[in-house]
C-alpha cells in the first residue's frame, strides 16, 4: 500500500475522495466539496497528512502533529483490511524518525482495544500513549 504525503497540490483530491465517502455513508448528494475542503483544511491546518488510495478511492489517512496522532481515518468500505494498522505504523515510524520517543492520541471508547492491541496504554479521558 502506497502512502502519500498530502500537499497543496493534492489536498483537493483527498477532499474529493473524503466527500465521496461522506456521500455514500450518509446518502446525501456530493455537493459540499468546498465546505468539506474548507473544513478539512481548517481541521488539519498545522498537521502533516498522509493518505492511501486505490482505484481513485480513499483507503484512509492519518494526520499528525509532532508526536500526536490528530486523526486516523479508514474508509468504512475498506475496514478490516489492515489499512488503519498500516497508517498507524507509518505515523509511528515517521514520529520516531523525527526524534520522538512516544506517540499520543485520543480514542473513541469503541476503538481503545484496536490501540491496546498495537501496544498503546490507556490513560485518562480516552488518552492513549505508546513509547517507541
Amino acid at each position: 500500500m502506497d502512502i502519500i504525503k498530502c500537499t497543496n497540490e493534492n489536498i483537493e483530491d483527498l477532499a474529493n475522495m473524503r466527500l465521496d465517502i461522506y456521500h455514500n455513508y450518509h446518502n446525501e448528494p456530493s455537493t459540499k466539496l468546498q465546505e468539506i475542503l474548507t473544513e478539512f483544511e481548517l481541521d488539519h491546518a498545522d498537521d502533516e497528512i498522509f493518505y492511501s488510495s486505490s482505484d481513485s478511492k480513499l483507503n484512509g489517512y492519518v494526520a499528525i502533529k509532532d508526536n500526536y496522532v490528530c486523526y486516523l481515518y479508514t474508509n468504512p468500505e475498506r475496514e478490516k483490511q489492515g489499512i488503519g494498522s498500516t497508517l498507524l505504523q507509518f505515523a509511528e515510524d515517521y514520529m520516531k524518525d523525527s526524534g520522538h520517543d512516544s506517540v499520543t492520541l485520543n480514542s473513541y471508547l469503541s476503538r481503545i482495544k484496536f490501540y491496546e492491541n498495537r501496544g498503546y496504554e490507556y490513560r485518562e479521558k480516552k488518552r492513549m500513549i505508546k513509547y517507541l
